[in-house]
């Protein structure tokens, strides 16, 4: 795993490759779809999983294509944080 920052906002994700990014959203999906319509909504805002939640920054929305290799002085101030996958295919 690589961790990767976005050169527009400085958010910190980590990279996951298109497959596993496509089996993420398959995986989800498929939980998603077990859910009452009330789950999705309250827990999910009613939206299930695509490969777009893989292909922009979390934060800026940027495009994934868009990000280069963390630093240790970036990773250090994320320590204990949650990140969020980016797709680097």
């Amino acid at each position: 795993m690589q961790n990767l920052t976005c050169n527009n906002c400085n958010w910190v994700s980590f990279g996951m490759p298109l497959a596993r990014c496509q089996e993420a959203v398959e995986q989800f999906n498929a939980y998603f779809a077990t859910l009452s319509k009330e789950k999705q909504d309250e827990y999910y805002g009613g939206k299930g999983s695509s490969l777009d939640d893989y292909t922009h920054c979390h934060r800026c929305g940027g495009p994934h294509t868009n990000f280069r290799p963390s630093s240790e002085a970036e990773l250090a101030k994320i320590f204990g944080s949650t990140i969020n996958p980016i797709c680097v295919d």
